[in-house]
C-alpha cells in the first residue's frame, strides 16, 4: 500500500509564503504599470484630474497645483538622482543629502543641488479626466 508523500508544516508555510510574495509582486507590477503609457521614447503618466490644490508627490512627479495653473516637476533630485519624498509646506526635501527645493518653481533653496528640478510637460485629457504627464 502506497503512503502519500507528507510535507512538513515548515515546508508548507515556506512554500505558501513564497507563493504569497510572488502574487503580491505580480499585483504590485500590474498596479504600478497601469498609469504608465509608453509613447515612442517618452513615458506618459496618468494622474487623476481631481488632484488636490497644493503640492503633491505622486508617481515620481511633483505636482504644484493652484487655482490658475498646474506645474509638474520630476521628483528626481538634481544633485545625485535620489527621489524626493517629503514636502514640508512649500519646500521639497531630498532625503539623501538634504537639498531643498521650492515646490512651486523647482528652484533649489539649499544645496548641495544647484540646478532646478526638471519641469515636465503636462496636459489635461478631457476624455479620461486625467492629467497626462510626459517624461523623457
Amino acid at each position: 500500500m502506497n503512503t502519500p508523500n507528507k510535507i512538513s508544516r515548515k515546508s508548507f508555510f515556506s512554500m505558501m509564503g513564497s507563493l504569497s510574495i510572488a502574487a503580491l509582486a505580480v499585483l504590485w507590477y500590474s498596479i504600478s504599470a497601469r498609469n504608465k503609457v509608453v509613447n515612442g521614447n517618452n513615458k506618459e503618466i496618468l494622474i487623476p484630474g481631481d488632484i488636490a490644490t497644493g503640492i503633491t508627490i505622486m508617481e515620481g512627479c511633483i505636482i504644484a497645483k493652484n487655482e490658475k495653473s498646474v506645474k509638474v516637476f520630476s521628483a528626481q533630485c538634481t544633485h545625485a538622482g535620489c527621489m524626493i519624498t517629503r514636502v514640508e509646506g512649500d519646500i521639497l526635501k531630498c532625503p539623501c543629502h538634504g537639498s531643498e527645493f521650492d515646490g512651486w518653481s523647482g528652484r533649489p533653496l539649499k544645496g548641495p543641488a544647484y540646478r532646478n528640478l526638471e519641469q515636465l510637460a503636462s496636459r489635461f485629457d478631457t476624455k479620461s479626466g486625467s492629467w497626462i504627464i510626459t517624461q523623457k
